[in-house]
C-alpha cells in the first residue's frame, strides 16, 4: 500500500490550518492517601529505592570507618 500518509484528528490531537492543537488526557492512576494527597506509585517506589541505596552506602562507609578504628586501636596498620 503506497500513497500519502493520512493523519486524522482525535480527541487529544487536532490538526488545524494554523497549527496543531494538543489536549492530552490526564492519567489518574495515582493512589489517594488518607490526607487527600494524590501520589504517583512509581515515584514512591523510586524514592524508596533511592533511600535504600543511600542507606546501604552509609552502612558500608560506617563499617569501613569502624574497621579502620579497630586497626588503629590494635596499632596494626
Amino acid at each position: 500500500m503506497s500513497g500519502p500518509l493520512e493523519i486524522r484528528s482525535t480527541r487529544q490531537l487536532r490538526f488545524e490550518p494554523d497549527g496543531l492543537q494538543v489536549k492530552p488526557s490526564p492519567r489518574n492512576e495515582n493512589i489517594l492517601f488518607h490526607d487527600q494527597n494524590n501520589r504517583d506509585l512509581e515515584r514512591l517506589m523510586q524514592d524508596l529505592a533511592e533511600n535504600t541505596m543511600a542507606h546501604n552506602a552509609g552502612i558500608q562507609l560506617l563499617a569501613s570507618e569502624f574497621d579502620m578504628l579497630k586497626l588503629a586501636i590494635r596499632e596494626r596498620i
